[in-house]
């Protein structure tokens, strides 16, 4: 999947989500949007960049290469400093002993559900996207 624009303003009736670019972009941007989202990705570090100087998410998700790595956070923070970022805890399952000082709005643990991606989205998202998430969560059960 090539990186997707969304021309501004962002559509107001989807949640728009940020995929690290360290994601199979063959399988998460397509399954995300096949859920209902408005999904960004891009293959690498410069190309997510590029993608943020022109399209704001709502929600970020941080998939880390190493652990060490809190690439999307800097960027997302360096574009959009109000943007929630989730650290998924795939490199070893544990939380970084300075998470709470890195900045991140939550974590989400892998394997994941549905349901854990949603509550942890619904504590963090603003009250528009917050009903447009459960509407999507209607369509899926």
């Amino acid at each position: 999947m090539e990186q997707k624009l969304i021309p501004f303003p962002i559509k107001p009736n989807k949640i728009v989500i940020l995929l690290s670019f360290n994601l199979d972009g063959k399988i998460f941007p397509e399954l995300f949007e096949e859920i209902g989202f408005s999904a960004l990705w891009a293959k690498s570090y410069g190309e997510t960049e590029n993608l943020l100087r022109h399209n704001k998410p709502d929600v970020a998700i941080q998939w880390q290469a190493h652990p060490n790595d809190h690439s999307i956070l800097e960027l997302v923070k360096k574009y959009w400093k109000e943007t929630p970022v989730l650290l998924c805890l795939n490199y070893n399952g544990k939380l970084p002993p300075d998470f709470k000082e890195l900045g991140y709005a939550g974590y989400l643990t892998i394997p994941m559900s549905m349901q854990e991606l949603f509550e942890k989205m619904y504590a963090i998202l603003t009250q528009r996207k917050r009903e447009l998430l459960m509407e999507l969560w209607q369509k899926l059960e």
